[in-house]
């Protein structure tokens, strides 16, 4: 990255910068300005000092986004710019900058609301200057109607959720979102054996919090926290790239295997979370078929036309989509016919049920046969025991996962 300001945090018109940014760019370099809307509001509420905190502090969440842009460099005490390698990700800032302002911004016991304004620049014209770039910019945010050129468009992105950090765990989340943390997300694999050959065919990615307080710290104690105070997204990107790091090496161990990673319902309801997931894929050198989107039946009972749009989105780009905790309470045949599924993983308890009871045993035969003659593959999750295992054979499932085979594995 090269620093696109002075060391006063004034604006430095700099030719050879900017040339010096266009050759680490392929495409059109972008510019987006982000201006605080109710500075003056801010200002006079707080000291000037505490203000400067919260508005930094929002800076530099959305720094840790920084896969996303190229350079960022202050205009004044209200306004930052961020550089983009190129205009494909403009919506995908939108986004961001929506994520970054649903976490607490909290001064004492005040949690701030934000409000933001942003307008884009494309830069197609190679020979253009700083000045004028950032006078388009400007010029954008003041008349909502200006388009003397055709790439300059004009958004509002607002806090609408005023939110306080409820406890340690939360504060935990923060900051390793704001990569202040001493704590770090780390990823387990699950293994998926194939029953025919009894060879590894995939791993789940499941995330944990090593935790230099808490210690190893597991999702049911962190992910609805995270889903509930709004900073599921804000997860989303560390998880991604440390699980298909790691995948990578395990692809050097195994061959032909896949990876499947979990899927919030808040993440499948984000507009960016397709195109940060394929960032992180592009960038780990994945192709889609290679990752599974594990979804459940719950998150259909609410917003379901809106995840019912992400699903398919996924499916078209190549993504295999598995149908996660299939006989757990609730369970519809109707997803069968109405996901574009690859895969449906028979819940744990069906599995535990079934081998002590022939009546379970009998209905879950007719499950799996059903599955299967909708082309999709079978895997029972929670295979503990010799009995579960040679149960799962019996009725047709094609894979398995659970401690009788293995535990999780940190690679």
């Amino acid at each position: 990255m090269y620093s696109l300001y002075s060391n006063d945090n004034r604006l430095n018109i700099s030719e050879r910068s900017l040339l010096k940014v266009k050759k680490s760019t392929s495409g059109y370099l972008t510019f987006v300005m982000i201006k605080l809307q109710n500075f003056e509001y801010l200002e006079n509420y707080y000291k000037m000092k505490d203000f400067h905190t919260i508005f930094k502090m929002f800076m530099k969440r959305l720094k840790t986004y920084k896969d996303f842009f190229l350079d960022s460099f202050s205009i004044d005490n209200s306004k930052h710019v961020l550089v983009l390698n190129d205009s494909k990700s403009l919506d995908v800032i939108d986004s961001l900058v929506y994520n970054t302002l649903s976490q607490p911004y909290v001064k004492g016991s005040v949690a701030s609301q934000l409000q933001l304004k942003l307008s884009s620049y494309i830069a197609k014209d190679k020979n253009i200057s700083f000045k004028e770039i950032i006078t388009y910019l400007n010029r954008a945010l003041i008349e909502p109607n200006y388009n003397k050129y055709a790439n300059i468009s004009e958004y509002t992105t607002k806090h609408e959720k005023v939110l306080v950090a409820k406890n340690s765990m939360v504060n935990l989340l923060v900051d390793i979102i704001n990569g202040t943390s001493k704590s770090s997300i780390i990823i387990e694999y699950d293994p998926i054996i194939n029953i025919e050959n009894n060879r590894v065919s995939a791993f789940e990615a499941l995330s944990r919090i090593d935790s230099t307080d808490y210690g190893m710290v597991f999702p049911k104690d962190f992910i609805a926290l995270a889903e509930s105070n709004g900073l599921i997204n804000g997860l989303t990107p560390h998880i991604l790239k440390t699980a298909f790091s790691g995948y990578g090496d395990l692809k050097k161990k195994y061959s032909q295997i896949r990876l499947n990673i979990n899927a919030s319902p808040y993440e499948l309801l984000d507009s960016s979370y397709v195109d940060i997931l394929e960032y992180y894929r592009d960038k780990y050198s994945l192709t889609p078929m290679e990752i599974g989107i594990e979804i459940t039946e719950t998150m259909l009972f609410e917003n379901r036309k809106a995840i019912l749009q992400t699903i398919s989105r996924l499916s078209d780009l190549g993504y295999r989509i598995i149908l996660d905790d299939f006989g757990a309470g609730f369970s519809s045949l109707s997803y069968l016919i109405e996901l574009p599924l690859s895969e449906v993983k028979i819940d744990r308890k069906f599995i535990s049920q079934a081998a002590v009871n022939k009546d379970y045993e009998v209905f879950l035969t007719g499950v799996v046969f059903t599955i299967r003659s909708l082309n999709y593959s079978v895997v029972a999750e929670g295979v503990e025991t010799i009995e579960q295992r040679d149960l799962i054979e019996r009725v047709g499932a094609q894979e398995a996962q659970g401690f009788f085979f293995s535990k999780p594995q940190t690679q």
